[in-house]
């Protein structure tokens, strides 16, 4: 740190949701993804008393589960579950307000991405169709720290 300027942070966090195509959609994808990600962040701080607005980056690993899959393409189908960890970034800008020396409060707005890719085997081991997804998501979060 550079009197309190520049900081490192570690942070674990998930989140999920359905993927879906437009009905009667051609090739057609039904399935839901839960991404739980450990990244490592460098931040800037503005060492202000009371109100620190900070920017920073991100960089680390997501594992993608992805299950109930109904995918269909003009090659074939992909169905069941699949996995995949792949690099992960993101970029942020928050504000902390301190309440005493030990306690603050902030809110932060997230850009987080990451690329996936599945392959489905058939059952008699075949390697079928790749599934990739290229996931950007914006996060906004608010909540309450403390200062150890």
């Amino acid at each position: 740190m550079m009197g309190g300027v520049l900081g490192l942070e570690g942070e674990f966090f998930g989140h999920g949701g359905a993927l879906k195509t437009a009905r009667g959609a051609f090739p057609s994808a039904d399935a839901n993804l839960l991404v739980v990600n450990g990244m490592v962040n460098i931040l800037a701080r503005y060492p202000g008393d009371v109100l620190q607005p900070y920017v920073g980056a991100g960089a680390g690993v997501s594992l993608a589960h992805l299950r109930d899959i109904n995918f269909h393409t003009s090659t074939g189908s992909f169905s069941g579950k699949a996995g995949d960890v792949a690099f992960a970034y993101q970029f942020l800008a928050g504000m902390r307000a301190h309440v005493n020396k030990k306690v603050y409060l902030f809110g932060e707005y997230k850009y987080f991405g990451s690329a996936y890719d599945w392959k489905s085997e058939s059952s008699s081991g075949v390697s079928g169709p790749t599934t990739s997804l290229t996931f950007r998501t914006h996060i906004v979060a608010l909540g309450l720290g403390v200062t150890i």
